[in-house]
């Protein structure tokens, strides 16, 4: 059934904001990072500073995911990818590809979800790549 997701955030702020200086940039730029896996993942071609809100702790929230799950099969924008969530990443990877059609497939049409499938895997090589090349430790945190 078609329907939407909503959360109010409570005094968030645009992220663009030119006075907007994180508490902790490292604890905000993990936050930068699994938006860029995220939003490669799922291809939202619509992220923008203006769907981009801070919470009152500086957390991110990404809002507007209208132009997600576009069914390519290309990443995103591959070369942001640097840093990746090993909690993130473990989970991803633990899951086989039926596994994943099978928690989403009632959310997107059939050509939404082999695209899924195929960044999936674009994801599983790009991040082998950046492991081989500059090592775990560097890759994951």
């Amino acid at each position: 059934r078609p329907g939407s997701v909503q959360i109010w955030i409570e005094g968030g702020r645009n992220a663009a904001d030119k006075n907007f200086r994180p508490r902790s940039p490292m604890g905000w730029m993990k936050q930068v990072w699994d938006k860029d896996f995220f939003d490669n993942l799922i291809l939202n071609v619509d992220r923008n500073p203006g769907n981009m809100l801070v919470g009152d702790n500086d957390e991110l929230w990404l809002i507007d995911h209208t132009r997600a799950f576009q069914p390519n099969g290309e990443l995103l924008a591959p070369e942001a990818l640097q840093k990746i969530n090993r909690k993130v990443w473990d989970r991803l990877e633990a899951l086989s590809d039926d596994d994943l059609r099978d928690v989403v497939r009632d959310f997107l049409q059939p050509d939404q979800l082999e695209g899924l499938i195929k960044r999936r895997a674009l994801l599983q090589e790009k991040v082998g790549e950046l492991v081989a090349k500059s090592g775990e430790g560097a890759v994951f945190y």
